[in-house]
């Protein structure tokens, strides 16, 4: 994954998905609130990726599926968007 847009005061940032064997570029992520990100990891079963949204003070979780973002958690735990724990 790599991080695009965004910037200082922009509204959201999106993320572009490298495919790590052959270093192309196979898809985006679009839209994420916030204006950047800190840090990302793919759960252990390879699905979802979680990404420290920190314009939002929230962590976004992305199914790595569709490249869709699935839902955003504050971290005072409460869901800004609907988010299984599936």
């Amino acid at each position: 994954m790599w991080e695009s847009g965004g910037g200082d005061k922009g509204p959201t940032h999106g993320l572009s998905i490298i495919d790590t064997k052959s270093f192309k570029h196979i898809g985006d992520v679009a839209g994420l609130p916030g204006n950047s990100n800190e840090g990302m990891v793919v759960d252990r079963a390879g699905k979802k990726l979680y990404v420290n949204l920190t314009g939002t003070d929230e962590v976004g979780v992305i199914d790595l599926n569709t490249g869709q973002p699935r839902c955003q958690v504050g971290f005072a735990g409460r869901a800004r968007s609907p988010c299984d724990r599936a």
